[in-house]
Parts: C-alpha cells; sequence; structure tokens
C-alpha cells in the first residue's frame, strides 16, 4: 500500500512539474543582451532593459517582445540611482527619461506622450498623489507635475543625495530630505530645517527609514 502511495505521489509531482515548466514563455533569445536587466510590469506589459540600457517591452511571449523606439531610434535609459527605481509607473503608464532631448515621457508601449519641455539631466523621479516628482540636480531645483500637467518648480539649491526620502500629506504638502537638511514645502513656500538638534544636554540627529517612498 504505502509502495503504491508513493508511486501515485511520484506520478503526481512528475505532472506538477511539467506543468510548471510549461507555464513559463521565453520572452528573449539565446544570448547575452539580457543578461543584466531591471523591469516592471505595468497594466500587463512588461517593461526592462537590456544590458545596453535600452528600453524593450513584452507581452509575456518571444513574439511579441520588441525594443521600445522614436521615429526609428531606440530609447536608451538616462538618469541616476537604479534602474528599477527610476522607470516606474504614473497614470498607469511607463515614465521615462528619453537621452536624445533629456526630457521625461510617458507610454503605453506605443504611443509615446511628452510630460514637460523641463530638460532633466540627472533625476530622482517618484510619484504621489497623482503628482509626479523630479530633481533636476544640476540646477538643484525640484520640479513637481500633476496629472493634468500643471507644473511648479521649487528652487532647492544643491540637494546631493535625496535618497528616497519624500513624503506627501494629505493637504498636499509634501517634506524630503537629504544628508543634512530637511524641506518641507507649505503652500509654496519652502522651508528649511537642520536635522541635527540639541534639546538641553541632549543631542539629537534625525533619522528616517524611507517608509515614505
Amino acid at each position: 500500500m504505502k509502495t503504491l502511495k508513493l508511486f501515485t505521489f511520484l506520478i503526481l509531482f512528475a505532472t506538477l512539474t511539467v506543468n510548471a515548466t510549461n507555464a513559463f514563455h521565453k520572452v528573449s533569445s539565446d544570448n547575452d543582451e539580457f543578461s543584466s536587466f531591471d523591469a516592471i510590469v505595468i497594466d500587463g506589459t512588461l517593461f526592462f532593459t537590456d544590458k545596453n540600457l535600452f528600453l524593450w517591452m513584452s507581452d509575456g511571449t518571444l513574439q511579441g517582445t520588441n525594443r521600445m523606439e522614436v521615429n526609428g531610434n531606440g530609447i536608451k535609459y538616462s538618469g541616476i540611482g537604479y534602474i528599477d527605481e527610476t522607470m516606474f509607473e504614473f497614470n498607469n503608464q511607463l515614465v521615462y527619461l528619453n537621452n536624445t532631448d533629456n526630457k521625461m515621457y510617458t507610454t503605453d508601449g506605443v504611443t509615446h506622450t511628452k510630460v514637460s519641455d523641463t530638460q532633466v539631466f540627472q533625476f530622482y523621479p517618484m510619484a504621489r498623489d497623482n503628482r509626479l516628482f523630479a530633481f533636476t540636480l544640476t540646477d538643484g531645483k525640484l520640479l513637481v507635475i500633476d496629472n493634468s500637467g500643471s507644473e511648479s518648480e521649487y528652487d532647492l539649491g544643491f540637494m546631493g543625495d535625496i535618497s528616497k526620502s519624500l513624503c506627501v500629506f494629505d493637504d498636499g504638502d509634501f517634506t524630503l530630505f537629504n544628508a543634512d537638511k530637511m524641506y518641507r514645502i507649505l503652500n509654496g513656500e519652502i522651508l528649511q530645517e537642520d536635522l541635527d538638534f540639541q534639546l538641553g544636554t541632549f543631542k539629537f540627529e534625525y533619522k528616517h527609514d524611507n517608509s515614505c517612498y
């Protein structure tokens, strides 16, 4: 009886293994073009980069995998930080920085729409509360775009490494951090505070855990 149960289990395990293997589909050819890549899935479409940082899209099949192009030119990832952190979803579309004109675009994989005429040479894009935040680190400005296309720009000076520390509050105000400063944007006014402060004989140092990202 035990032998029969073991045999039945092995047959079932083999069947499940075959079915699980068949459930996967190849989306790239057998070369090292995608030996190192980052990816994001938006509304059932896989967006990813090859090792040369060109953007691709796939519907999950080899036949439906294509390099993304605008006017016949491939779109090469351009930005700062990790690709999987800076290639992200906004209004159910992919946001990317086009290296041909250094401007932000959104795409569903077919149609490419320019988000802003502002050139962003290095950026940390984030989306919060139906707004797109992009840091133009060359001049230390923060660009904020809502989903209607309205733009606001805040001159923060040199920001350094902003990391992922952006918090958006229910009233629409937001706070962000760099290494030693806290910037609170309140009704369009920039309030800047040091992260270190002293109370009596005790010195406090502000520490954040990126929980707002």
